[in-house]
C-alpha cells in the first residue's frame, strides 16, 4: 500500500482522521460495527510519525461486572473524574508486570486456557490472582 499523505485535501486532522480518510478511499461507509471493515479484513491506518499502538483486538474479562471488580481492586483516582471515582488503563502482557499508574500495584496475565471458558488469570505482584 502506498503513503496517502500526499493526498492533503483528503486528511483528516482529527486523531482518527487517518483511518477514515482510508475508509472514504476505498469507498467505505463508516459506521460502528463488529464486524470488519472489507469483507473478512479489520483495516487499520496510522500516521508514519505515530508513537500509538494499533490495537487489534480487546479481550474483555467475563464474567459480567469483571472489569469493575479489575477497576476497583487495582484502579486509581484520576483527574479526569471529580468524584474520585477510580479507573484503570493499562495494556497487559504474560512475560512481564505493567506498572498501574503510581499505585504501586503492577499487574500481567498469568496464564489462558485455549478452552470454551477461556479462562484468564491475572496476577499482582503480591500474588493476588484474578480469575476470570
Amino acid at each position: 500500500m502506498h503513503p496517502i499523505e500526499h493526498i492533503s485535501h483528503l486528511l483528516s486532522a482529527s486523531t482518527t482522521g487517518i483511518g477514515k480518510t482510508l475508509e472514504d478511499l476505498l469507498d467505505i461507509q463508516e459506521n460502528n460495527y463488529q464486524e470488519p471493515d472489507f469483507g473478512e479484513y479489520e483495516l487499520k491506518a496510522s500516521r508514519s510519525n505515530s508513537n500509538s499502538m494499533l490495537i487489534l483486538f480487546t479481550k474483555s474479562p467475563l464474567p459480567k461486572g469483571a472489569n469493575t471488580r479489575l477497576r476497583l481492586m487495582y484502579g486509581y483516582a484520576s483527574s479526569a473524574h471529580d468524584n474520585n471515582e477510580k479507573v484503570l488503563h493499562a495494556t497487559l502482557n504474560a512475560r512481564n508486570f505493567t506498572n498501574i499508574a503510581n499505585t504501586g500495584n503492577a499487574l500481567k496475565v498469568d496464564y489462558v486456557v485455549q478452552s470454551p471458558s477461556d479462562l484468564i488469570l491475572i496476577e499482582s505482584q503480591q500474588g493476588k490472582l484474578s480469575i476470570f
